[in-house]
């Protein structure tokens, strides 16, 4: 259940990144650094 939340969290963010003016990848590409940024925070792996 979590990674489906985890899912529709990631879509929502790419589709309003999207119609801010950002390209797919730059929104992605700004994901995968935030969950980056998460998991040296806490020390916890990334699941």
């Amino acid at each position: 259940m979590y990674m489906e939340l985890e899912q529709e969290v990631e879509t929502r963010l790419v589709q309003a990144a999207v119609s801010a003016g950002w390209s797919a990848d730059e929104a992605l590409e700004a994901i995968d650094e935030l969950k980056r940024h998460e998991v040296l925070e806490t020390g916890e792996p990334e699941s």
